[in-house]
């Protein structure tokens, strides 16, 4: 039966043939709705697969050995993450110096807000020395004393300073980059500490007996120097060895105030060795600047280094000043240090993002020692080994260092010099990799 059409074209007849094809479309674009939502999902889905491949793959290169399909370290292409050298900054402090309270006048004699300077109600305890120890081994650690009283060179936005005035206006965060950028590598753990625990580390040993190579002066009270501490034998009560530490020398530089630190320090060790002593220190805190966990820490990297602990000084150069009376500015020396570093620290850190060249060291050869030779190199050239391993092959000819990205051509040249080589663009290096060296035969060694 067919319908006519109805006479009036607003009835009712014609919604209705109006809805079933519209229907009809509605269910139409709900296949093709499904169809595209389903083919998205599967594209959606391979995506993901791909991603998560992609980020698997770049974890392998970055943490190799541990999870990487080559696991025979002797195999090729063997790769693994390098531990960073150990090295702790601690910063010995000492109370704050105030005026006298004769010397702070009444409150009534001047304006409030001038009646006591700011800085001497909120000054802090106050940098009296410091200690870098560096980790080579469980039974290799080297103390390097750091004087307080060094000049720590302009950093970014920040002129050179005093590392006391570093210390009392940034606390030991700010004093541990801007002393890493003259070092030209980082700590991998910062203590603050009384200078005083020194004097309870003494106590364990009694008497600490130095022999200072020069007199130690001090201004006497009509201005004229006076000695100190004569040169010659010196023996330290334990109360006086916090002195002895903080202490600063009329006219004295730098390099020979830590001299001093150092001997008494090598006393302090030879002494707990002779006698078999293990420092400990009592419980709690011994001042408000230093909290308990500081304090122990320090007493157990002190207690670890006893038999076994070397000495060093960070070399030092000095700027005269033009003034009157003439100065001497002590600042670390900047030519000195790569060859410095190379030697106390084999795997050092940044001391802030980009300070050195993430490097990661392929051996190429079927020599051990090869790696062992070039590495020292590399960190002397201002790279990081972050990653050691093998080449896909133990018969390279020739050396290789390459790199990617621009920004890291300057520290890959440095790196291809340092070796006799150089530096190659490639198109991609592994994820957190700057450059990459791969030591071949041309690295044996001759004859």
């Amino acid at each position: 039966m067919t319908l006519a059409p109805p006479d009036n074209p607003d009835s009712a007849v014609q919604p209705v043939v109006r809805r079933r094809a519209q229907q009809h479309q509605q269910r139409r674009r709900g296949r093709r709705l499904v169809g595209v939502q389903a083919t998205l999902t599967a594209v959606f889905a391979l995506v993901l697969v791909a991603l998560a491949l992609v980020g698997w793959n770049a974890a392998l290169r970055v943490t190799g050995g541990d999870v990487n399909e080559v696991t025979d370290p002797a195999a090729p292409g063997y790769v693994a993450a390098v531990r960073p050298t150990a090295v702790t900054l601690i910063a010995f402090t000492s109370a704050p110096s105030l005026p006298p309270a004769e010397a702070v006048p009444p409150a009534e004699a001047v304006p409030p807000a001038e009646a006591v300077p700011t800085s001497s109600v909120a000054a802090g305890p106050s940098l009296a020395t410091m200690l870098m120890v560096i980790e080579r081994g469980v039974q290799d650690r080297t103390f390097v004393p750091i004087p307080a009283g060094i000049a720590l060179w302009n950093f970014e936005d920040s002129p050179p300073q005093d590392a006391t005035d570093v210390f009392a206006s940034g606390g030991i965060d700010v004093l541990r980059l801007r002393l890493g950028a003259d070092l030209s590598f980082g700590t991998t753990r910062a203590l603050t500490a009384p200078v005083s625990i020194v004097g309870e580390l003494a106590e364990a040993v009694g008497p600490v007996t130095i022999s200072l190579p020069d007199d130690v002066l001090v201004a006497g009270p009509d201005g004229a120097a006076t000695v100190r501490y004569a040169a010659g034998p010196l023996t330290l009560d334990p109360p006086a060895v916090a002195e002895f530490l903080g202490f600063a020398g009329l006219g004295e530089s730098k390099a020979n105030r830590a001299l001093r630190e150092q001997l008494v320090w090598e006393a302090l060790l030879e002494a707990a060795e002779q006698s078999g002593t293990q420092f400990v220190l009592p419980d709690g805190p011994a001042s408000p600047d230093a909290g308990a966990d500081d304090r122990s820490a320090v007493a157990e990297l002190v207690s670890a280094g006893v038999g076994t602990a070397r000495f060093d000084l960070v070399p030092l150069s000095a700027l005269p000043l033009l003034a009157d009376p003439p100065a001497t500015l002590y600042r670390i020396d900047q030519e000195a240090m790569p060859s410095w570093v190379a030697s106390e620290v084999p795997f050092p850190v940044s001391a802030f993002p980009g300070q050195r060249a993430r490097v990661e060291l392929l051996n190429g050869t079927s020599e051990d020692s090869v790696p062992q030779s070039v590495a020292p190199l590399i960190v002397g050239a201002g790279g990081e080994l972050a990653v050691t391993g093998n080449a896909e092959s133990f018969d390279v000819a020739t050396s290789r260092v390459e790199y990617s990205a621009a920004e890291a051509r300057p520290a890959a040249e440095r790196i291809a010099a340092a070796l006799g080589l150089s530096a190659t663009s490639v198109p991609s290096t592994p994820v957190d990799i700057d450059v990459i060296v791969v030591a071949g035969n041309d690295q044996l060694p001759q004859g």
